[in-house]
């Protein structure tokens, strides 16, 4: 006896289950591989903003740490900051007051690295108006600095005091009462442009130097040498919800209470990350 065989496949409705069953799958796989990808990005670009928020907290508070007292300043559109950098400072013996073109300071340990050209002495800095405005009667900062003939030795071991040689007479306004002096550069700028960026400016003693006025970066990119930059995609404080705020530095000056405080306003902005709102305050030294 002779039995056929059966042949069976598949019924439109089983074929229409498997197909919407694969559809399921496959949209499930899609999109746990999309959002794993999205994640991964967004915490990439988190990282790299977290990276940037260092490097603009570390470079800006350790300069401004150790700039001149009463010499930090902001502009009046929060745009930039600027403060004359310390090179070194000591104790006096004697102060260049009057006809007086040299003065007698224990010797410092090293000798500083610095522009003979550039370098300034400044004693008892207690206001911008003073620290910026090197020609004004009595100033608190020499400009004729001729010779800095400053021993590197060990003050334990050296008998003699270190000579600070002025070409002209500074005739220094008043003492200190600590006897400081301290040896400075030409100042320094950090500024957000319109685009994004963040820049850092040095004074080259010609384009850019001490100016009563606070200059904007115009001015201040020229040689175009003398400029940093710090970062990119720096944006104003109420792109991350800072409300109307839009200065991104303000200074506090120093009182008898407390010293002076910087604080930093920034957002840093990337297109695949959102955005990060760094806000940092800087207490600055006051003891001229």
């Amino acid at each position: 006896m002779r039995v056929s065989a059966v042949q069976r496949g598949f019924t439109l409705v089983e074929l229409v289950v498997v197909i919407l069953v694969m559809g399921i799958m496959a949209f499930g796989t899609v999109s746990f591989i999309t959002t794993s990808s999205q994640s991964y990005q967004r915490v990439a670009s988190g990282d790299r903003l977290g990276s940037s928020a260092r490097l603009i907290i570390d470079r800006l508070s350790r300069e401004l740490r150790t700039s001149l007292p009463s010499s930090v300043r902001a502009s009046s559109d929060g745009r930039c900051v600027e403060f004359v950098p310390v090179a070194a400072a000591g104790t006096y013996l004697t102060l260049a007051q009057g006809a007086v073109s040299s003065m007698a300071v224990i010797p410092l340990f090293e000798t500083p690295v610095i522009a003979a050209s550039g370098a300034r002495v400044a004693v008892y800095p207690v206001s911008l108006a003073a620290v910026y405005d090197p020609g004004a009667v009595s100033p608190l900062i020499s400009t004729s600095l001729a010779a800095l003939a400053i021993s590197s030795s060990n003050p334990a071991t050296a008998a003699s005091a270190a000579v600070i040689q002025f070409s002209s007479a500074p005739d220094f306004a008043a003492e200190s009462p600590q006897r400081r002096w301290f040896l400075v550069d030409e100042p320094v700028s950090f500024c957000v442009t319109s685009d994004g960026k963040l820049y850092r400016y040095q004074g080259d003693g010609v384009n850019y130097s001490y100016q009563p006025t606070q200059p904007a970066p115009p001015p201040l990119t020229t040689p175009a040498a003398g400029r940093w930059l710090v970062s990119d995609k720096v944006y104003s404080p109420a792109v991350c919800g800072g409300g109307g705020n839009s200065q991104f530095f303000r200074v506090a000056q120093a009182t008898l209470q407390r010293n002076a405080i910087a604080l930093i306003d920034l957002c840093l902005f990337d297109p695949q990350g959102g955005n990060l709102q760094l806000v940092h305050e800087v207490q600055l030294r006051n003891a001229p």
